[in-house]
Order: structure tokens, then sequence, then C-alpha cells
């Protein structure tokens, strides 16, 4: 009996480290998806963000919304750093997916607006970035 007990004791602790192991590495595939997806749309925007002349050469306004843009840049940092603690944890790949496209949209868009670029464009992205963070945050239960 007593061995019975021993061998199961043994088989659930490699179990668990089994387990632990294969968190850590979703852990780490999804940090770097969040890294690697922010700056690829931070790079896009660069690439493909042509200034509008009339708001590149009204120095007012190209300040208010570099400032705007400034803000935004803050609240994505914040976002990549609160989602880098996030994916530490247990999470369903559907969060997980929801998360980052949030992430991904706010990043390449407060880049586009700090181009100067596709104003319209970035603001809806960067608002509709946001909901799908919040949303996805008020559907985890588990953090």
């Amino acid at each position: 009996m007593s061995v019975t007990s021993s061998s199961n004791a043994a088989a659930n602790a490699l179990a668990n480290e089994l387990a632990a192991q294969r968190q850590r590495a979703r852990s780490a595939s999804l940090r770097f998806n969040l890294l690697l997806g922010c700056a690829t749309a931070v790079a896009m925007a660069v690439w493909l963000g042509v200034p509008v002349p009339t708001i590149a050469d009204d120095p007012e306004l190209a300040r208010l919304l570099r400032g705007m843009a400034a803000i935004k840049a803050a609240i994505v940092v914040v976002t990549v750093a609160v989602l880098h603690w996030r994916f530490g944890r247990a999470l369903s790949a559907r969060l997980a997916s929801l998360y980052l496209v949030g992430a991904w949209l706010i990043s390449g868009a407060s880049m586009m607006i700090w181009q100067l670029a596709q104003i319209p464009t970035a603001a809806f992205s960067f608002h509709l970035g946001a909901f799908v963070l919040l949303a996805t945050a008020w559907r985890d239960r588990a953090s």
C-alpha cells in the first residue's frame, strides 16, 4: 500500500512539474508575441505613416496631436507592462489572443497619431483596441 501511494505521489509531482514547465513556455511565448507584435505595429505605422500636409504645416495642431500621442504611448507602456504580468498566469487561448490584438491596435495607432497620419483611422483603431482590452479584462475572471 505504501509503495502505491509513494508512486502516486511521484506521478503527481511529475505531472505538476510538467504542467508548470508548459505554463512557463506558454507565458514566454505570449510575452514574446506581445513585444514582437507591438514592435511590428509601430514599424508598420512608421513605414506607412505619411503626414497629412495640412496638419504638419500647422505647428499648434501638430504639437497638440503629438502631446496626445505621447499620452497614448504612456498608456501603451502601462498596458504592455500589465499584460506582461498577466501572461505569467494561466490564461485561455481566446483571452490571450484578444489581449494581444488590443495591445497591437493601440501601439500602432499611437504611432500613427505621432506620425500625424491617418488621424481618424488611428483614433478609431486606438479606441477599438482600448475597448477590446477593457472588455477582455472584464471577462477575464482569473485576474
